[in-house]
């Protein structure tokens, strides 16, 4: 706000408007479009207060936006220096190649999850941050363990009683192989998570209950699989046929 005084009320509000009606071309944000114009503001709002402007890439959340901007930048300003990115190619043109090179063509991610694992991944990795090397490569792990606790929630609503591992054990048809939860490897809680899916639409077809009515579904009608609801988090294993639900189960 360069050359409009704090306590001047008229001018600061003459100058938002002004910001809002330059990016919208709006003069009032009551007019905005939640799914147009909001992120159109904070970009215009991040940009004037010497933030770096938000990398749109659609199928992402804006926190996830945020993110890899932020992560972006820093990776660039690495690679720069160690020389491992070109000094002769624009930042936009290297995030670009970038997103292009895990398949996410004119900033269009087809998933919320998967993509976004493997660009940070990268990003982790350019610019030497363990941490992000560490969070990102178990970041598949996380999120299936997250579902699996999930769907324990929906068995002690469907059983009545409290479900712990040991449960989980129980139904496992190698229950003396199957590690804590927190030790077990990718491959081995994937299959947990088909094992307790099936065994979940099981119990909802006997107690004539429909799967989406569980306590940590979200709305089929609104829900377009970007949500935290555990048949949605691993997305990548739920839909290339390895847990498909049994033919005569209903969702």
């Amino acid at each position: 706000m360069e050359g409009v005084s704090p306590n001047n009320r008229p001018s600061k509000d003459a100058w938002y408007r002004d910001q809002v009606h330059s990016a919208t071309g709006l003069w009032s944000t009551r007019d905005a479009d939640p799914t147009r114009d909001y992120q159109t503001l904070v970009d215009r709002f991040m940009l004037l207060s010497g933030e770096p402007q938000i990398i749109i890439v659609k199928g992402w959340t804006q926190s996830q936006t945020s993110w890899f901007t932020k992560e972006a930048h820093k990776s660039f300003d690495t690679g720069r220096n160690i020389g491992i990115i070109q000094d002769d190619i624009e930042f936009n043109d290297w995030v670009t190649e970038l997103l292009v090179s895990h398949g996410i063509i004119s900033h269009h991610a087809l998933d919320c999850r998967e993509s976004f694992d493997k660009v940070m991944a990268d990003l982790a990795t350019i610019s030497g941050d363990d941490h992000l090397i560490d969070h990102f490569s178990q970041a598949t792990e996380i999120r299936v363990r997250w579902g699996i606790t999930q769907y324990m929630s929906d068995l002690e609503w469907l059983e009545k009683r409290t479900v712990t591992w040991e449960y989980v054990r129980s139904i496992w048809t190698q229950s003396s192989l199957l590690p804590d939860l927190a030790e077990a490897p990718a491959a081995t809680l994937i299959k947990v998570l088909q094992m307790l899916d099936t065994h979940i639409r099981r119990l909802c077809k006997r107690q004539e209950i429909r799967p989406k009515c569980l306590p940590t579904r979200c709305n089929p009608d609104t829900c377009k699989g970007d949500c935290r609801c555990p048949e949605h988090v691993p997305t990548k294993y739920l839909k290339n046929g390895q847990a498909e639900p049994p033919s005569d189960i209903p969702f």
